[in-house]
């Protein structure tokens, strides 16, 4: 039983890997629906876990969006879960046109989250975090409260950079209150550090913790110069 599951295996990754050579979003798709239920799991399996890691990223990109535009439901996870194990190894850029086509114009709250989840956390630059926060919080008017939501919940430096640059501009106060306890509830020294930088920044009062960090007037105007700058602040 064993040793058939292995051959039925070999032979899907086979039939999938023809169509990723011949970059054919269509017949790919053609052919998952064509598959039984258990064998459409495994070839779930095999694209998340392994085809889609080996592939091109011109050609991830290309079957992200005919796949997911055509059925995230049933895609999107998959892909995510390969892109997670790509961007460690510098192998994906999220911030690909394709993928910020998906985010601006086809993406669902539920689907926005489901991204930014999965992805926020192994972007390293804040650039790149950057156009995707902006790709998928365009159609939104006032974008600093989901944007904070989404930023609060991933403790990187890129992270706590754009969560600066996004308190920076709101006039919201209760806001940038809410954020400063979130962070104070997140809890680590960056994430400390953050919540005094935004408390002196805003002049928020009343904060149940005393910062050791301080920072002159002055000093604001450096730290918003760039994100080297931010890091040694954030790292005192």
């Amino acid at each position: 039983m064993f040793g058939k599951k292995m051959i039925a295996s070999a032979y899907l990754a086979k039939q999938m890997q023809a169509f990723l050579n011949e970059r054919n979003a269509e017949g790919l798709l053609a052919y998952l629906q064509r598959l039984s239920n258990a064998a459409r799991r495994s070839a779930d399996a095999l694209l998340g876990e392994r085809l889609l890691i080996d592939v091109e990223e011109e050609a991830f990109w290309l079957f992200f969006s005919e796949m997911v535009r055509r059925a995230p439901k049933a895609y999107l996870g998959t892909f995510l879960k390969a892109a997670a194990a790509r961007l460690p190894k510098g192998h994906l850029n999220a911030a690909n046109p394709l993928f910020l086509k998906f985010a601006a114009e086809e993406a669902t709250p539920i689907d926005r989250t489901k991204c930014l989840d999965a992805l926020l956390p192994l972007i390293k630059q804040p650039e790149d975090a950057e156009r995707v926060l902006d790709a998928f919080f365009c159609k939104e008017q006032k974008t600093a409260p989901g944007r904070a939501l989404a930023l609060l919940k991933v403790p990187t430096d890129a992270c706590n950079y754009l969560l600066f640059k996004t308190m920076k501009q709101t006039d919201d106060l209760v806001l940038v209150r809410k954020v400063c306890l979130r962070l104070l509830q997140r809890g680590g020294g960056a994430s400390f550090n953050l919540a005094g930088i935004l408390a002196g920044y805003f002049g928020i009062q009343s904060l149940p913790a005393a910062f050791s960090l301080k920072i002159e007037p002055y000093q604001y105007s450096h730290l918003e110069e760039s994100y080297g700058n931010f890091l040694k602040y954030l790292r005192q």
